[in-house]
Parts: C-alpha cells; sequence; structure tokens
C-alpha cells in the first residue's frame, strides 16, 4: 500500500482512455464480490469524461439499498485493498481509497442507490460529458486550484466544491425527469 492520495499532490494529466479499462476491470471485482449488494455502479469524476484532464484516480459509485449492508461488504472491500478515509463531510456517502506504488489509484464512493447523492454524482458527470464548454471551464477552475494549493489537497477540494455544486446544480434542472423514471 502506496501513501493515501488525500494528503498527495495535486497534479493533474491529460485524459487517457486506460481509465476506462481499469475501471471496467475494478467493477468486475467489486460485482463478483458483493454481488447482490450492488444495485448500480458507475464510473464518475473526471477519469469518467473523455477529453478533461483529471488527478490520476478512479472514482468509482457504489449504490446500495442501505448503509446496514456495510458491515456485510466490508471484508470484501478490504480484499480489494481499499481502506475507509473518515470524510465528515461527506454525510451521505462512504469514501474509501485504494493506491498502489506507482499505479493509478482509485476512490470508492459508497452511496444509498438513486438517493439526491447518488443522482448528483451521476448527474455532474453526464452534464460534463454532454457540454464540453462547462467542461472545460471545470478544467480550467481546477488546473487553476491545482497550481494555487498543489501541496493542500483540502483546500484544492474545498474551492473545488464551489463550481461542483453549480454545476450540479445547472445538471439536476437539465436531467429532473430522469429522476422520475
Amino acid at each position: 500500500m502506496g501513501l493515501i492520495m488525500w494528503d498527495s499532490p495535486i497534479v493533474l494529466k491529460d485524459y487517457d482512455p486506460i481509465w476506462t479499462i481499469y475501471y471496467k476491470k475494478e467493477k468486475e471485482q467489486f460485482l463478483e464480490l458483493l454481488g447482490d449488494n450492488i444495485f448500480g455502479i458507475e464510473h464518475i469524476g473526471s477519469t469518467a469524461i473523455p477529453g478533461l484532464m483529471a488527478f490520476p484516480v478512479i472514482d468509482i459509485l457504489v449504490g446500495i439499498d442501505s448503509f446496514s449492508v456495510l458491515y456485510e461488504i466490508s471484508k470484501p472491500i478490504k480484499q480489494l485493498n481499499y481502506d475507509i478515509i473518515p470524510r465528515p463531510d461527506l454525510r451521505s456517502r462512504r469514501f474509501y481509497e485504494k493506491k498502489m506504488v506507482n499505479q493509478v489509484g482509485y476512490h470508492l464512493h459508497l452511496c444509498k442507490y438513486k438517493s439526491d447523492e447518488w443522482y448528483n454524482l451521476i448527474f455532474f458527470r453526464d452534464y460534463l460529458k454532454k457540454y464540453p464548454n462547462v467542461a472545460n471551464r471545470y478544467a480550467q477552475y481546477k488546473f487553476m486550484l491545482s497550481r494555487k494549493y498543489k501541496n493542500n489537497t483540502v483546500r484544492y477540494h474545498l474551492y473545488k466544491r464551489t463550481i461542483v455544486n453549480e454545476i450540479i446544480d445547472l445538471a439536476r434542472e437539465e436531467f429532473k425527469n430522469e429522476i422520475l423514471m
């Protein structure tokens, strides 16, 4: 196990199509080990958006029925080398991290399937895919923050949250009818 990414310097990389392959391999392992406890699984975050620069970490969203299954699924998650990272700012999801030395890392986001949190994360991704101009503005903002807070991951994420929330608001308005489906 390497360094915890939450404490790593912010270095953004150009989009790499290999990120999708990494996601698919990890997804297969989750489906095999967690099976019926998974109601949905998605590749989210910047590595899921073709052309977007990203901190090279594969964000995986796993939708579960409720947090009552956490005890049951914690052992398989640990078998996949994920460590829980306490994130009081993420009340409606659980956050895990997997970092292997000299490899792309992974973030696991567990939340209730089809909850507001689930939709926020999916809609954010889909909105950036649909509107490249917004994705470009987001990338420029992230790049500026990565220079300003290169060695302060907490501040980087704190200030990035402003634009993320703006985009989520736009995305929820755009995709609101999909919640009813």
